[in-house]
């Protein structure tokens, strides 16, 4: 009976651990602050080329939500959202130009994006 119910406890332990398998599951993580939920989704997402996640994995690195900042990071996956034509991304990306933030400093890029 302890077997079983030690296996119980674990099995219920892990169910949680799944990173999300949508940007809404990431999002509602991220907005209820369980930030490595959310960095997991947007991670997963990202790579599957989700745009939404990119722009809001960059956020998290911005924000040094669940990661350490990174301004690297963060214009990195902003500017393949942009890239994709989403519009909150290509915003950010232009804040990230004019400022120099993870990128050098660009006006003509700024405008662009």
């Amino acid at each position: 009976m302890k077997i079983f119910l030690v296996l119980a406890l674990v099995l219920a332990a892990s169910a949680g651990s799944a990173a999300p398998q949508t940007f809404e599951e990431s999002r509602a993580a991220y907005n209820r602050g369980d930030y490595d939920m959310a960095l997991r989704g947007f991670q997963r997402l990202a790579r599957q080329g989700d745009a939404d996640a990119r722009f809001g994995l960059g956020a998290m690195y911005d924000l040094g939500k669940g990661v350490a900042a990174d301004d690297a990071e963060a214009a990195k996956w902003p500017r393949r959202a942009a890239e994709q034509g989403d519009a909150g991304a290509q915003h950010f990306l232009g804040i990230m130009y004019d400022l120099g933030k993870g990128v050098a400093k660009n006006y003509a890029e700024a405008a662009k994006w």
